[in-house]
């Protein structure tokens, strides 16, 4: 059996575009189109909210639904991606199986990741209702902790569509061939307090690491960051901190 790819990371990380450029024969399935499936199936309206509301509702159910989706749908394809998985759980349970699996974070800069919501959708979203899927996806889904899973992480925080789908192609065709840098730092440091390191991560146009040093440097930075939106929920910070 091949490989299984699972693309990791917050609303508008660049996921969906950044898997559009693999190759036909390839395999897909997002997490996505698998809750939308359901919100259409309970004849519900297609929102951010319905979606949230019955992932959780599988979420605290049946914890690794998707993630047995997956290994079925994937038993025939050399090469297959996993698109959006919400929880940890998911990721856990594919581990556990026989299969050689890879754990991808893809970071964005908050203020990019709001600027392109807001573009793709047809209602303009306000930054209080952008903070709420924040705190839907990571405080209440557990979406961060997916995120500390990651064994590579690919900083995608280029605003040109063609430039992203341009190096994406890159990116697939190194990570089949395993050419992902594995002691690439970017700069970062355990130095670094979190806003310097996040002032760090916001000028890092589009490059991928398998470095062991940044991985825990983002598991830190991903437990700041949640913390922090809890914060924000309890109204003990301004939502200038975040955007």
């Amino acid at each position: 059996m091949g490989k299984i790819v699972v693309l990791v990371g917050q609303s508008g990380a660049g996921k969906t575009t950044i898997a559009s450029e693999l190759h036909p024969e390839d395999g897909y399935i997002a997490s996505c189109e698998i809750l939308r499936a359901e919100v259409a199936r309970r004849g519900l309206e297609d929102t951010h909210e319905n979606i949230h509301t019955v992932g959780m509702d599988f979420q605290n159910s049946d914890p690794p639904w998707q993630g047995a989706r997956v290994l079925e749908a994937s038993k025939d394809v050399p090469f297959f991606v996993f698109d959006g998985p919400r929880t940890p759980t998911d990721i856990e349970f594919l581990q556990e199986s026989s299969r050689d699996v890879e754990v991808v974070g893809i970071y964005a800069d908050r203020k990019i990741r709001y600027r392109r919501i807001f573009e793709r959708e047809g209602t303009p979203i306000t930054r209080e209702h952008f903070m709420t899927r924040c705190i839907d996806e990571v405080v209440e889904a557990g979406l961060n902790d997916c995120l500390r899973k990651a064994n590579i992480y690919l900083f995608n925080n280029r605003t040109s569509l063609p430039a992203i789908r341009e190096y994406s192609k890159t990116f697939w065709t190194d990570l089949k061939n395993d050419r992902i840098p594995q002691s690439e730092l970017y700069g970062l440091s355990e130095d670094d307090d979190m806003e310097t390191f996040e002032g760090k991560l916001r000028h890092i146009s589009f490059k991928t690491t398998s470095s062991p040093k940044v991985c825990e440097l983002m598991r830190n930075y991903f437990n700041n960051e949640e913390s922090q939106l809890k914060e924000y929920r309890a109204n003990k910070l301004h939502i200038e901190v975040f955007i």
